[in-house]
């Protein structure tokens, strides 16, 4: 059991948005990103042209920067949030862009800062910046708060609980109801999985429908990041379902027989 736990605990840390930014980025590459958010928040121009690819330099000018500096927060150290990775294969030498995205700022003075940098071979070069500006911390956007939140996501929580509670009772019907004696494992691992996944966005409200889909133990929650929204889902536990109504027409044809046999004996 112990052993169970802690494989679980080092699977949660490989798959920890930290984990994963450090594996995608190398050190010096991150390190140049930081780099450029110093820049821009000194409106160093000509330092930016220096990093820059050949694409990109001749557009760098004060004017057209001025007003992205204007956005900059002024306060506070850049921290690495998300990690974005396309590659080419153009040509001999593949052409790697990797996109930075940092969460800047402090007090009511924030903005998410997209760095992009791309690779060729062993030069790493500035391919784009982009600053969005924010009265609020832009990490906390997407938090799995309740306050002011519509009816609809009550009730949502609501079906993600009522399939999970049908999920355990199929599963647990399954494996102590005679009924089932034949092929016990196969309907309590089929009472396992939903199907017709719906999901709803936390944050913004919207939902939608997979029809070609199922969750395991019925429902689930997910997010894609600490910028992202989380996505609540729950599916149709059919199998669970239909384990608990044969259970209960199984039963009650049971009384009836013992029933019967009760007054054929009187």
């Amino acid at each position: 059991m112990r052993i169970i736990v802690l494989l679980i605990i080092l699977l949660l840390a490989a798959c920890s948005p930290q984990a994963w930014n450090d594996r995608m980025t190398t050190p010096q590459e991150r390190e140049m990103a930081e780099r450029v958010i110093a820049m821009i928040r000194a409106d160093d121009v000509n330092g930016l042209r220096t990093v820059s690819d050949s694409e990109l330099s001749p557009q760098l000018t004060p004017q057209s920067i001025r007003p992205i500096v204007r956005m900059m927060p002024t306060a506070g150290q850049p921290s690495l949030q998300v990690v974005a990775v396309n590659t080419l294969a153009m040509g001999d030498v593949p052409r790697t862009v990797k996109a930075l995205y940092y969460e800047v700022g402090a007090d009511k003075q924030w903005a998410i800062v997209q760095v992009t940098l791309v690779i060729r071979g062993a030069q790493t070069r500035l391919d784009g910046f982009h600053v969005q500006p924010s009265a609020l911390r832009p990490t906390t956007f997407n938090d799995f708060a309740f306050a002011g939140k519509p009816a609809i996501n009550y009730a949502w929580l609501a079906m993600m609980a009522l399939a999970i509670v049908v999920t355990i009772l199929g599963a647990v019907t399954a494996f102590r109801s005679p009924h089932f004696r034949k092929l016990r494992w196969l309907w309590v691992v089929g009472s396992l999985f939903s199907f017709v996944t719906f999901s709803l966005n936390w944050s913004t409200g919207a939902f939608g429908t997979m029809p070609i889909s199922f969750l395991l133990l019925g429902a689930g929650a997910m997010r894609g990041g600490p910028l992202s929204p989380w996505v609540v889902s729950f599916a149709i536990p059919v199998v669970a379902i239909v384990i608990l109504v044969l259970d209960r027409v199984e039963r009650r044809r049971q009384v009836e027989r013992d029933d019967f046999a009760v007054n054929e004996a009187a």
